[in-house]
């Protein structure tokens, strides 16, 4: 056990590193200034854009502190859900497994991390600040144009998507080898578990978008 430990936190703290490496690429090649002032423009005044950046700027190396803790309570979210799941299948884990699992296979949203880094810086061009919050490659979002849409319907359709998909085609393998049954029983306790966390999010996120425009 203490050396699956051992493994978790180099894997935790490797996860860690890439999400730095891929926000610092987004902070300092995409959110350029210039990028602010296009989509801004016409709302805010050319001041009121400076002090924006400028407290942008002052306190974007705090975001990468917070990148762990955020990461952690993901995890462990997740975590609480399949073990819950577990215990109505009568399914004993340890939680440390179950979290050093759950760590590994969210190491694919780093795939569509990448491809829109690697889209933005270099490939678009003239694009804005709406363009880069929408941008889900693979989504459902991705079939519709987003003016076509209610804005209640943005972040679920941002959610539904390939990635989502194989996330937890492969969290279900994972739990299905580690209990020695059918990917069949895997892919039950993680929709009934993870799946049903996922729709509380989702209709939570939802009811604060609906309240808030």
């Amino acid at each position: 056990m203490s050396s699956e430990k051992h493994n978790g936190y180099l894997i935790f703290l490797l996860f860690c590193l890439i999400a730095f490496l891929v926000n610092y690429i987004s902070q300092e090649f995409i959110l350029s200034d210039d990028i602010f002032f296009n989509s801004l423009g016409e709302q805010l005044s050319y001041n009121r854009i400076q002090t924006l950046l400028d407290e942008s700027k002052k306190w974007r190396w705090f975001s990468y502190p917070i990148i762990p803790l955020i990461y952690f309570l993901k995890f462990s979210l997740i975590t609480i859900c399949l073990l819950t799941g577990l215990f109505f299948w009568n399914i004993d884990l340890h939680i440390t497994r179950v979290f050093y699992l759950v760590m590994i296979c969210e190491f694919i949203f780093f795939i569509p991390a990448i491809i829109k880094t690697t889209w933005f810086v270099t490939i678009a061009d003239n694009y804005t600040l709406q363009d880069i919050q929408t941008f889900r490659p693979f989504s459902v979002l991705s079939f519709f144009e987003e003016s076509e849409i209610e804005t209640w319907l943005v972040y679920p359709m941002q959610l539904i998507n390939l990635f989502e998909l194989l996330y937890i085609i492969l969290l279900s393998w994972v739990i299905s080898r580690e209990i020695n049954d059918t990917i069949d029983k895997g892919f039950t306790i993680v929709l009934s578990s993870y799946g049903s966390g996922v729709m509380i999010w989702i209709i939570l996120v939802t009811f604060m978008v609906l309240n808030f425009i």
